[in-house]
């Protein structure tokens, strides 16, 4: 289990984790970023995410999802008796649960959906998660393993979501008008020089190993990001592929499920930026 949530303003009764998440809105969110860099509103565990958030959904869940469903049920109830005991949710009331049993004998789900009440900073950073506008989800893969980050766009606010191997997902509050500084600092390697030289085939989108070019060309420095933009209803969002080291940089566009090979051009770093802010800024259908 984390350490516990780390709200970045004072916490107090929040809405129901299972109702609209755009209520939550309606009450003083998140303290805003200062300028200076994100604003860390807390950590949470996969088994405590599924908990509030539920295992529908576009983040990852690295150590969650490879546990059988008998484990995974387990995991989660411990961590749900966590949370109530540390008091980052409110457990129902007996009158609540009956009445939620009562609904799902009425209604026929496989689940009896039962309300809790999180913290207020929390539920607004879940409603940010929940209610944004359009989402930007990062693999970036390095020598060193894989790693996931994802920015919820919603107004003039980002929420971002880092997560571990290790399951581990932190998140962080930002301004608007920074994402695509943000987005470059996960899709470039610190010291990316220009690309050069010839395009290279990336056989498929999905395709784990990078070209045998790049691996020759940036060794063990090499950065891959994989960025996907996602709205409601695309189901074949567009995609970016950056490659980059101290010795290039390479992009390809594609489509989610395409399926095609993908051509990776040489660019230079600067250029990478203008895409990112146009990939954000476009209408992904």
């Amino acid at each position: 289990m984390s350490d516990g949530w780390e709200p970045g303003t004072r916490s107090g009764a929040g809405p129901d984790a299972t109702s609209d998440p755009h209520a939550a809105g309606e009450t003083a969110g998140p303290a805003e970023p200062d300028g200076s860099g994100p604003l860390t509103v807390g950590r949470l565990t996969d088994e405590e995410l599924a908990v509030v958030a539920g295992l529908d959904d576009l983040a990852v869940l690295p150590v969650l999802g490879e546990m059988s469903d008998e484990h995974r049920d387990v995991a989660v109830r411990t961590a749900y008796r966590s949370l109530v005991a540390r008091g980052l949710l409110e457990a129902p009331t007996p009158e609540e649960q009956a009445e939620a049993v009562r609904q799902a004998e009425a209604e026929g789900p496989d689940d009896v959906q039962v309300p809790v009440r999180v913290p207020e900073s929390l539920s607004h950073v879940l409603a940010l998660r929940r209610g944004a506008e359009r989402a930007v989800a990062v693999s970036r893969t390095t020598s060193l393993g894989e790693e996931y980050r994802y920015a919820y766009l919603a107004a003039d606010v980002v929420l971002e979501e880092h997560v571990t191997a290790t399951g581990l997902h932190t998140f962080h509050v930002s301004r608007g008008e920074s994402v695509v500084d943000t987005l470059a600092g996960w899709a470039l390697h610190p010291e990316a020089g220009d690309g050069h030289g010839d395009p290279v085939l990336l056989p498929a989108a999905d395709d784990p190993a990078p070209p045998r070019e790049l691996l020759e060309t940036l060794g063990a420095a090499l950065l891959r990001a994989d960025l996907v933009l996602r709205v409601p209803g695309d189901e074949h969002p567009p995609m970016l592929g950056v490659f980059s080291g101290p010795a290039g940089t390479w992009l390809g566009r594609a489509r989610l499920g395409g399926g095609s090979g993908v051509e990776l051009e040489p660019v230079p770093v600067e250029q990478v930026r203008e895409v990112l802010a146009a990939f954000v800024a476009s209408d992904a259908g």
